[in-house]
C-alpha cells in the first residue's frame, strides 16, 4: 500500500475519531490545542526530563501510528492519540526550557563584578519614564585574558538621559553587573524573574553611563528586520514625536505601535479604573483596526477580491512585524489571515477552528506564553465573544431590541457592541478578579464609545504617519487633530475612572468561588432550556456548599499571621490576629518612583478581601517607615493610628497628619508602659520609648524613640524593635519586663549600632527577621550583628533574600510559613 495512502487513511480515521467521539467535527484545531495545553502544564507543574517524554512520546506515536494503519478504531485508539498529544505538549514545553547548550547566559554565575558582554541588538531601544531598555543578544563574554563563546539574550537597562544612538542590530560592548531578575518578593506580588522566563530572558544588566556601552560599528541580525521593518517602525515614532506632544505623544505610540513605557502612572490607573486598559496594549482591537482600514481602502480601489486578500494578508503581517510580534497581535493576524484564506477558497472556518489555529502557532513557537497573562485575556476575551455572544443574541428581550434598532444604525451598532463586550467580560472577569484584583462597573457603558474613538484615533494616527511620507505640514494636522480626540478621550476616561463607583475591589478568587461564578453564568446563559437550568442550578447550588465548607474547614480566624514585607530598606508588617482583626506596623518608603503601600502592601490586602485595618502603628516618623503609610490611610478604612508621639519635620509627616486630620482618624500617642487590649486573645505590650527616655533623648535621635512592642499570643511571643538602636536596647535591658521572645524583627535593618549581644541574651530569639534592601548603601545588615546571632544560635531571615517573611501561630507551635 502505498505511503500516500496509509496517510490518507490516518487522517481519516483521525478525523472521524474526532468526529465522533469529541463531537468537535469542525474544530481539530480546538482540539488539539487543548490537549497540547493539557500536556505543557504537565511539563510546567512537574520536574520530568524532556528525553524520558521524547521516548514517551515516539512510542506513544509508533503504536498510535500503526493501529492507525490498520484501522483499528475505537476508545483505545482515541486514549493513544490524547496521550500522544499530551506527551508531544509536555516535550516542546520542556523542550524549549531544558535544552540550552551549555554556553547560554542563563548558565553564567552571577556576579557582583562588572563583566562585559558583545552582542547585537534584538530589538530597538525602548524609552521608559525613567530608563531605556533594549535586548542585546549575547555572543561573547570578554575576560581580562580570555574571550568565551556565549549565547542568549540579556535585558540592558540604562539609567541615562542622554543614550546613545543605537538601533537593532548593532553589534556593541556593555560592561556592567550581570545579575538574575527579582523573583516574586511579597505573596501574590509580581514575579519579574518569571515575567522574563516566558520571553526567554534570563539575565539583566543594569547600566548608568552611556561610555558603559561601546559601538563595534557592524550589523548583525535578520537583514529584512534591519533594513525594512525597524525602518518603518522608527519612522511612525518619529512622526508621532513630531506632530504630538505629551501626554497624548505616549499614548499614540502605545496605539500604534505598542510602545506603553512612557505612559504616565496616572493615565494608566484612569484607563484601569474605567476599565478600558485593553486598549492600551496592541492587540486583536487594532488588529481589526486595521484590517478594517485596509479592506475600505482597497475595495475603494476595486481591486480584485484575491489581490485584495492578499494585499491585505501583507498588510496584516507588516503590522504584526513592526509591533514586534506580540502574543494577542500574533494571534488575531492568524486568526484574521485563516478567515481570509477560508473566504479566498470558499470554505466556512468554524471559528472555534479559527481561535485553536491561532492557539497552535503561539503555542508551539513559545509554550511559556500559556502562563503569560497578556495570552491568556486575549484568547479567553475572543471565545468567550465567540460562544456568548450567540447566546445572549438570542434572548427574547435582546431580540425585541434589536427589532426596534433595525432600522437605526447607531443604534443596532451600539447593541452589538455592547454585547461583545458583555461577552468578552463574562469570561475575563475571573482572569481579571484573579490578577488585579479589581473589576471595573461601568465598563460596558464606557466601551460603547471608547471602541469607535480608539478607532478613529488609530485611524488618525496611521494617516498622519502616511502623509508625513509627503509632508510634515499635512502631517502636523492630522496630528492636532489627533491630539484634540485624544485630549476629550483621555479627560473623559478619567473623569469616569475617578467616579467612586467606577469599579470594586475583590479578593483573590478560588476554585469555589469559580465553580459558584461559571455556574451562575451557565444558568443565566441556558435559563431557556429547562434540562441545562436543572444541572447548573443543582451545580451552583453544591458550589455555594464547598464554598461554604471552604471557609469553615480552612478557617483561620483562630491563629495569628505575621507578614514581615519585602520594601527594600525599610520596614512593613503586617499582623494576622485573631476573629478577623488585622494591624500594620509601618508602611515602608514613598519616593516619586515607588510607594511601597500602594505598590505592595495595598495589592496584599486586596487580595486578601481585607478592606479595614484595627490599628496602624507607626514605630518612629523616618521616609521608610511612614512613607507607605499615607497611601494605606487614604484607601482603607483604619479604625486607629498609634505613634509615639515623636517631632520629625518632613514633607511625608506632614501629609501623614493631613491624612489623618482629613479622614478623621482617630490618634493615640503611646509611651511605654502601655498596652492595647483590643485584640481578643493577644496581649501587645510597649516597652519603648518611656516618657524619661523620649524627653533625654536628642531630636534628632530619632531611631531610638522608636516604639518597641512585644506581641504574646498563647506561648508564642513576637519582638519588634522599630530602629531603636543600642541606646534604647540598654533601657530595656533595665525594664523588669522579660524580653524574651520566639521572633525578633530586628532593630535597625541589622545595623551595628544595634542588637547588643547583652540585648540579645535577654530576648534569645529562635528566630530574627532582618527587613533590609537588595544592595544597600548602608552596608546592613552588619556581619558584626550576624555573628552574634550565629553565636546564639538563632536562625536569621533577611527580606533581601528571602522577599516577605512569613510566621504563623496557633498559640502553641510557631511555624515559617513557606509561601513560595
Amino acid at each position: 500500500m502505498p505511503f500516500q495512502t496509509h496517510l490518507y487513511d490516518i487522517w481519516t480515521l483521525l478525523t472521524h475519531s474526532c468526529n465522533n467521539r469529541l463531537k468537535m467535527k469542525n474544530q481539530p484545531a480546538l482540539k488539539t490545542s487543548l490537549i497540547l495545553i493539557a500536556g505543557m502544564y504537565l511539563g510546567h507543574s512537574f520536574p520530568i526530563s524532556v528525553w524520558i517524554i521524547l521516548i514517551l512520546c515516539t512510542a506513544l506515536t509508533l503504536i498510535t501510528t500503526i493501529l492507525l494503519i490498520f484501522r483499528r478504531e475505537g476508545l483505545f485508539l482515541e486514549c493513544l492519540l490524547t496521550l500522544s498529544l499530551v506527551s508531544l505538549g509536555c516535550m516542546r514545553y520542556l523542550q524549549v526550557i531544558q535544552t540550552d547548550p551549555q554556553n547560554h547566559i542563563r548558565f553564567l554565575y552571577q556576579s557582583d563584578q562588572p563583566l562585559t558582554i558583545q552582542g547585537f541588538l534584538k530589538t530597538d531601544p525602548e524609552e521608559k519614564s525613567n530608563s531605556i531598555e533594549w535586548i542585546l543578544n549575547s555572543e561573547k563574554l570578554m575576560l581580562s585574558d580570555t574571550t568565551i563563546s556565549i549565547t542568549g539574550p540579556v535585558l540592558v537597562t540604562m539609567d541615562t538621559e542622554i543614550p546613545p544612538i543605537l538601533q537593532y542590530g548593532d553589534v556593541v560592548q556593555i560592561t556592567g553587573e550581570c545579575q538574575l531578575p527579582n523573583d516574586q518578593r511579597n505573596p501574590g506580588g509580581f514575579d519579574y524573574r518569571e515575567y522574563l522566563t516566558r520571553k526567554k530572558i534570563y539575565r539583566i544588566m543594569r547600566i548608568d553611563r552611556a561610555d558603559q556601552v561601546q559601538h563595534m560599528g557592524i550589523k548583525k541580525g535578520n537583514f529584512f528586520l534591519r533594513e525594512i521593518i525597524y525602518p518603518m517602525r522608527r519612522f511612525t515614532i518619529e512622526m508621532v514625536d513630531r506632530t504630538t506632544e505629551e501626554p497624548n505623544r505616549s499614548l499614540l505610540k502605545a496605539l500604534l505601535v505598542g510602545e506603553r513605557g512612557t505612559i504616565s502612572p496616572e493615565v494608566r490607573e484612569s484607563f484601569e479604573k474605567a476599565g478600558v486598559i485593553h486598549v492600551l496594549a496592541v492587540s486583536g482591537l487594532h488588529v481589526g483596526f486595521v484590517l478594517f482600514i485596509l479592506m475600505t481602502i482597497l475595495r475603494l480601489l476595486r481591486l480584485a477580491y484575491p489581490i485584495r486578500v492578499l494585499l491585505t494578508i501583507l498588510g496584516l503581517l507588516l503590522y504584526a512585524l513592526i509591533t514586534e510580534m506580540r502574543t494577542p497581535v500574533t494571534r488575531a493576524t492568524i486568526m484574521a489571515i485563516t478567515y481570509l484564506i477560508g473566504t479566498r477558497i470558499e470554505r466556512r472556518i468554524d471559528p472555534f477552528n479559527i481561535i485553536g489555529i491561532g492557539g497552535l502557532v503561539v503555542l508551539l513557537f513559545n509554550p511559556q506564553e500559556l502562563f503569560d497573562i497578556g495570552f491568556q485575556l486575549s484568547f479567553t476575551a475572543v471565545i468567550s465573544i465567540v460562544y456568548f455572544y450567540k447566546k445572549l443574541s438570542t434572548f427574547p428581550w435582546i431580540l425585541k431590541i434589536n427589532h426596534h434598532l433595525s432600522n437605526k444604525l447607531i443604534g443596532s451598532y451600539g447593541l452589538t457592541l455592547f454585547l461583545v463586550s458583555l461577552s468578552a467580560q463574562m469570561g475575563t472577569i475571573p482572569l481579571t478578579a484573579y490578577y488585579f484584583n479589581r473589576i471595573p462597573l461601568l465598563s460596558l457603558i464606557v466601551n460603547l464609545f471608547a471602541i469607535p474613538l480608539v478607532g478613529l484615533i488609530v485611524a488618525l494616527g496611521l494617516t498622519t504617519v502616511i502623509t508625513g511620507l509627503i509632508s510634515l505640514w499635512v502631517a502636523t494636522i492630522y496630528g492636532t487633530l489627533n491630539e484634540a480626540v485624544m485630549s476629550i478621550y483621555t479627560a473623559i476616561i478619567a473623569w469616569i475612572g475617578n467616579l467612586p463607583f467606577s469599579h470594586i475591589y475583590v479578593p483573590t478568587p478560588n476554585l469555589f468561588h469559580l465553580l459558584v461564578y461559571f455556574s451562575c453564568v451557565l444558568l443565566l446563559i441556558y435559563n431557556q432550556n429547562k434540562v441545562r437550568r436543572k444541572q447548573f442550578a443543582f451545580i451552583f447550588m453544591i458550589s455555594l456548599n464547598l464554598l461554604a465548607w471552604k471557609n469553615i474547614v480552612w478557617n483561620q480566624d483562630s491563629k495569628i499571621t505575621w507578614i514581615q514585607f519585602d520594601v527594600g530598606q525599610g520596614d512593613a508588617a503586617l499582623l494576622h490576629l485573631p476573629r478577623g482583626k488585622h494591624m500594620l506596623i509601618d508602611g515602608g518608603d514613598k519616593t516619586a518612583l515607588y510607594d511601597h503601600g500602594e505598590s505592595v502592601i495595598a495589592p496584599y490586602l486586596r487580595r486578601k478581601g481585607i478592606r479595614s485595618l484595627d490599628t496602624v502603628i507607626l514605630t518612629h516618623p523616618h521616609n521608610d517607615h511612614i512613607g507607605g503609610l499615607i497611601y494605606i490611610l487614604n484607601h482603607f478604612n483604619v479604625k486607629q493610628v498609634i505613634t509615639a508621639g515623636t517631632p520629625f519635620e518632613s514633607q511625608l509627616v506632614q501629609e501623614f497628619q493631613n491624612t489623618i486630620e482629613r479622614k478623621r482618624i482617630p490618634m493615640r500617642t503611646v509611651l511605654a508602659p502601655d498596652s492595647l487590649i483590643a485584640f481578643p486573645g493577644v496581649k501587645i505590650y510597649f516597652l519603648s520609648p518611656t516618657e524619661i527616655t523620649a524627653i533625654h533623648n536628642d531630636s534628632r535621635d530619632i531611631n531610638n524613640q522608636s516604639l518597641v512592642m512585644k506581641v504574646l499570643f498563647g506561648k508564642t511571643r513576637f519582638l519588634f524593635m522599630g530602629d531603636a538602636e543600642r541606646e534604647a536596647e540598654a533601657n530595656m535591658i533595665d525594664l523588669p519586663t522579660s524580653l524574651s521572645c520566639d521572633v525578633i524583627k530586628v532593630g535597625h535593618h541589622g545595623s551595628g549600632t544595634s542588637s547588643t549581644l547583652s540585648f540579645l541574651n535577654r530576648a534569645n530569639p529562635a528566630h530574627a527577621v532582618i527587613s533590609v534592601g537588595k544592595y544597600n548603601l548602608h552596608g546592613h545588615p552588619s556581619e558584626t550583628v550576624l555573628l552574634r546571632f550565629e553565636m546564639l544560635g538563632t536562625t536569621v531571615h533577611r527580606t533581601d533574600q528571602e522577599g516577605a517573611v512569613i510566621f504563623r501561630s496557633d498559640g502553641e507551635i510557631l511555624t515559617k510559613v513557606n509561601w513560595k
